[in-house]
Formats: structure tokens, C-alpha cells, sequence
């Protein structure tokens, strides 16, 4: 714009740049936007506009692209996901309170700063309690993230259709993967297949609940009861966190306000202002003043800021990289994958004589999976000619395009990398395209 920031212009379509209703709720949605301020909600700069026929409205830029788009491409881990998620849950709260109901949160609305800290967007299909919401009364919003009373009647919306969203993108967060329909049938099913996170999924199931009365009543209160609730912390030696740092976390104790680090650093009491800093050094976790003193802390450690009582809740302080006397090849290993039910989930594990290292589930280990599997399928053939496929063939078996399959290549080849193995996990050559490097591979089916 005109004060050199960079900017996002969000266009109406083509094919509904006629229709006055699509219009009308295109910029509605921009208006309410504009309305909260709130630093969880994207910031709009113009709310509607107009050039040679196109409609628009000006927000601001933000280059994380979407939550959804992140945890597929394994750039978010289970616990950044999970603090984005509720972080828009105190934008919403903010939104409820002026009576505006988004109908439409999912992961794919849900935005990321360079930062990684989340916003809310895509307010075109807001219910205000002094509007109509316009005229249409067919089910809105996405099929799996909508409450299901909102798909019967989407006259019939209330701040727990929200409410509704949030559980499923927390159960998305959660998983790591597209959700399916299993998921409106069994979710205790789905979840069953993430280890841990006990509490957290029993609030994802109270907000999921088909009941809206048996959900938590208010995105505040959603917020604040997964805030609370006792997330495993992953402790596996081989957990990649290239792009996010561990998450930690502070919990005000008179109103559950939360806080949540950036970067693996938390600061309080809030970011402009901060009198300590929290942070991971030596395997330790420290807090420090601004005077420059520190000590080491422990989960639970109580600080106090101007009568303000904060509890800190620390995950594992981050272990040093893997260091064997003789770091492994590919050929020394035994690669498992074990698979959950309806292929949904994949658990990873390498054998390094009577070593085992777990992998930190990711998204891009379906990858892995397509490669290992014509790996063993291909079993007879020698092995200078086993296992190779092109890459345009692997990205359609994947359901990939080419970037995002180059961007699972590399992290694979990093979250190996992190686990002390050396040389090529992925090896390709442009002549014969890409496979899995010479390995034993065993794939188990879970029952």
C-alpha cells in the first residue's frame, strides 16, 4: 500500500461477482472483520473496494499461509498446532462478545504470521445478532468442521457452532492429517490413535459433542480448558522441531488467561512489556529478569509480576542431537512402519541393533510409506534396480503436486538427519527418479 507494507487483497470470485447476495455477504464479512480488534483476528485495512469490475477488500499480509496447509507439510508440530488453535479461541471469544458468529473455523481459515502466531480470517459467512446474515439458509461452512445443527437449519447458529470448529481444527491439530468421515462417526476411534494428549481429547470431545448443550458454552471457556488440560509433551530422542520450537506455556491462576511462547521463548507478563524471559539452555529450562539475573525453574514454578500470579508449564527442556560413537547408514537400519486403522496413521521406528528410535509422527511419512512399500514389493529385483519410481508418479500416488513432494523429500532426509543418521534416506538420481536408500523394511498392519 501507500505506506510501503505489504498487504493481501482478497477478491470475490468471477462467477459470483454478479450475484448482489454473494457480494453483499463478501463485504458484510469484511465489515465485522474490521469491527474486532483483537490480535487474534486478521487485521483489515480496507474493508471493500472496487477496480474495473472487481471487488475486493485489503487485510493484512501473512506469510505462515494456513494452519491446515502447515501441519500437512509437517512445518507444525501436534503442540503449535494445538496453541494456534487456541489462540483463535480468544479471537472468537472476542467476536462473540459483539455478538458476531463466525460459522466457518477450520484450519484452513486459520492464518500464520512469520512468526507462527495465529489469526482468524474468512468472516464472510459471520451471523451478527442484528443482521439476517443474508438470505441463504442452506448448510454453510465445511462439511466436517460445521455443527451439525448449523448444516440442519444454518438459521439456527449460536456461539457453540463455533465452538464446534474449534474442536474439530484441535482434533485436526491433533491427528496431522486430512480428517474423514470416519471422524463424525467414531471420534474417540480417531483419537485413539494419537498416544497421549488424555486430557486434551476428552475437551476436544466435549466440544464435538452432536449436543450443543453439552459442549463447553463459550470459546473462552474452550480456550481455557484445553489451556489447562495435561498435553503429553513427545519425548521422543528423534522429535524434529526445525521450524518450531518447543511449546511452553503460562496460565494465569486467577483467570486462565494463557500465554504462549514464540519461538521456544516465552515473555511476561505479555511481549511489549516483558519483566522475565523463559527459555531452554544447557537441557534446562531458565527464567530471566531483565536486570539480567536467572535461575532454573521447573514445571509448575510459580512467578508473580505485580501481584500477578503466572504458573509456568515447561515441556521437556530440548536434548542435544543424537551422538553415536559410529553414526548409522541407511543400510544398518531396520525401518517399521506400523500402520493404524484405515491407513490414517503411521507410526515410524528405527532399529539400530538394539537401539530403537522413535520418529515424531509427521504428515509427510505417507511418503515414506509409498517408498518403503515399493521397496518390499520389489524385493526380487537386484538392488541397484529396486525401488525407484518418478516423481511425477510418487506425487500422484501421494496426491501431491511437485513442490509440496519436493518439501516432504526434504524433511524426511532432516528428520533422519536429526536422528544421527548419515547419508542420503532419500536418494534420488535423475535418470531413475527417487526411492527409499537400500534398508531393511518391515510394514506392520495394526488390528
Amino acid at each position: 500500500d501507500h505506506t510501503g507494507e505489504w498487504v493481501a487483497v482478497k477478491l470475490l470470485h468471477a462467477q459470483h461477482d454478479d450475484s448482489a447476495e454473494r457480494r453483499a455477504r463478501f463485504f458484510r464479512g469484511a465489515r465485522q472483520m474490521a469491527r474486532i480488534e483483537h490480535p487474534a483476528i486478521v487485521r483489515v485495512i480496507e474493508p471493500e473496494g472496487e477496480d474495473g469490475g472487481w471487488h475486493f477488500f485489503v487485510m493484512e499480509y501473512l506469510p505462515g499461509g494456513d494452519l491446515a496447509a502447515a501441519v500437512r507439510a509437517g512445518e507444525s508440530t501436534r503442540e503449535s498446532a494445538l496453541a494456534a488453535v487456541v489462540t483463535v479461541a480468544d479471537g472468537l471469544a472476542a467476536a462473540h462478545a459483539r455478538g458476531l458468529v463466525h460459522r466457518d473455523v477450520k484450519p484452513a481459515n486459520i492464518l500464520l504470521d512469520d512468526a507462527g502466531r495465529a489469526k482468524l480470517s474468512d468472516f464472510d459467512l459471520v451471523r451478527a445478532n442484528d443482521t439476517t446474515g443474508g438470505t441463504r439458509t442452506a448448510a454453510l461452512g465445511s462439511f466436517l468442521y460445521a455443527a451439525p445443527e448449523a448444516q440442519e437449519d444454518a438459521g439456527r447458529v449460536t456461539a457453540r457452532c463455533d465452538v464446534y470448529g474449534l474442536g474439530m481444527s484441535a482434533l485436526f491439530a491433533l491427528v496431522g492429517q486430512p480428517l474423514r468421515r470416519i471422524v463424525l462417526r467414531d471420534p474417540e476411534r480417531v483419537l485413539a490413535q494419537v498416544e497421549g494428549f488424555a486430557a486434551v481429547k476428552r475437551e476436544i470431545l466435549k466440544a464435538i459433542d452432536w449436543e450443543p448443550d453439552a459442549r463447553h458454552e463459550s470459546a473462552a471457556e474452550f480456550a481455557a480448558a484445553v489451556g489447562r488440560a495435561e498435553a503429553a509433551i513427545p519425548k521422543d530422542i528423534c522429535s524434529v522441531n526445525e521450524d518450531t520450537a518447543q511449546v511452553l506455556m503460562a496460565i494465569e491462576r486467577a483467570t486462565d488467561a494463557l500465554r504462549l511462547s514464540h519461538n521456544g521463548v516465552l515473555k511476561l507478563p505479555d511481549e511489549d512489556a516483558p519483566q522475565v524471559t523463559i527459555y531452554a539452555e544447557d537441557e534446562r529450562w531458565w527464567i530471566e529478569a531483565k536486570e539480567g539475573t536467572r535461575e532454573s525453574v521447573s514445571d509448575r514454578h510459580i512467578v508473580v509480576l505485580d501481584g500477578v500470579v503466572w504458573v509456568l508449564r515447561l515441556p521437556q527442556a530440548p536434548q542435544p542431537t543424537r551422538q553415536a560413537a559410529q553414526p548409522p547408514r541407511a543400510a544398518d537400519l531396520r525401518l517399521q512402519l506400523r500402520l493404524g486403522f484405515d491407513y490414517e496413521t503411521i507410526e515410524v521406528n528405527l532399529f539400530y541393533g538394539e537401539e530403537r528410535m522413535g520418529l515424531e509422527p509427521r504428515s509427510f511419512h505417507e511418503l515414506l510409506y509409498l517408498l518403503a512399500l515399493r521397496h518390499r514389493d520389489e524385493k526380487e529385483l537386484p538392488e541397484p534396480e529396486r525401488g525407484w519410481i518418478h516423481p511425477e508418479d510418487l506425487a500422484r500416488d501421494a496426491g501431491l503436486n511437485r513442490g509440496v513432494l519436493n518439501v516432504y523429500v526434504y524433511r524426511l532426509r532432516q528428520q533422519f538427519a536429526a536422528c544421527g543418521v548419515v547419508g542420503e534416506i532419500i536418494q534420488r538420481r535423475p535418470s531413475r527418479g527417487l526411492r527409499l536408500a537400500p534398508m531393511d523394511v518391515e510394514i506392520v498392519q495394526l488390528r
